[in-house]
């Protein structure tokens, strides 16, 4: 007797496109500085077989991949699976080979796609899109996207895709403010084992440009220095680095 074979598919391994999860990514150091609104919309990524989908929205620097990539390791810590997507890496690809990508990961419990506004300018994307979305709500399942923009003015080349969009639970990021930009600095810099205190913190800031983006990268370059030097994290060693960091853009 021939033994029957199941054709169900299964969902595709992580993709890494070019950037990969980040482990100090995650919600128990995200700043939820919107308070219980934005954690409320969260928790029901949570909840098995509803069909959720989120559109969250903000500038650079708000925290947008921050959060998805944090709910997928939170969703995964909840034995659900979770499969996580950059729109940057995706600008490249041709139609058929999103749909490839895309295929199967309908049956993830989960998907999260960052930068959703770099891939929905083309029509035919924009298709391959729209269907995937289909897919994954007809199974019940949770999509979360971020983009620099409204939905209502999302450039996108099918506006059944931007309707769906719109459908769904929309937030706003808004930047944080510098207190709260405090908060971050001090507790990634002792994720990272680096102990400084609150005087630093506000010196780092007065002496950096405020976006977060720009705030991690110093937070990297003091990380990797002190290292180098065996020094501890005081005023005198921070504007020394900043101040030769300054001295090396302005000769270029």
């Amino acid at each position: 007797m021939t033994k029957n074979v199941s054709s169900r598919k299964t969902p595709p391994a992580q993709m890494n496109l070019g950037v990969g999860l980040r482990a100090e990514l995650n919600l128990d150091n995200y700043c939820f500085a919107t308070g219980p609104t934005l954690v409320s919309i969260i928790e029901q990524l949570w909840h098995p077989g509803r069909a959720t989908h989120l559109y969250i929205w903000g500038d650079c620097g708000t925290g947008k991949t921050h959060l998805l990539q944090g709910c997928i390791t939170a969703a995964e810590e909840r034995g659900l699976c979770a499969r996580y997507l950059s729109g940057l890496d995706l600008v490249t690809c041709q139609p058929a080979e999103l749909e490839l990508l895309l295929d199967g990961m309908e049956l993830c419990d989960l998907v999260c796609i960052d930068d959703f506004d770099a891939i929905t300018a083309s029509t035919a994307m924009a298709i391959k899109l729209f269907h995937f979305y289909n897919r994954l709500m007809s199974g019940n399942n949770r999509l979360l996207v971020s983009a620099a923009i409204n939905p209502r003015h999302l450039c996108c080349g099918l506006e059944d895709l931007r309707s769906r969009l719109q459908q769904g639970i929309v937030f706003h990021l808004t930047p944080l403010d510098d207190q709260h930009k405090q908060t971050v600095l001090i507790s990634r810099a002792r994720q990272r084992g680096m102990l400084f205190t609150d005087e630093v913190a506000r010196f780092i800031m007065s002496r950096s440009e405020r976006s977060m983006t720009s705030l991690m990268l110093t937070l990297d370059r003091l990380d990797s220095a002190s290292l180098n030097a065996r020094r501890r994290i005081t005023i005198p060693f921070v504007k020394a680095i900043i101040t030769r960091q300054e001295s090396a853009i302005s000769c270029q």
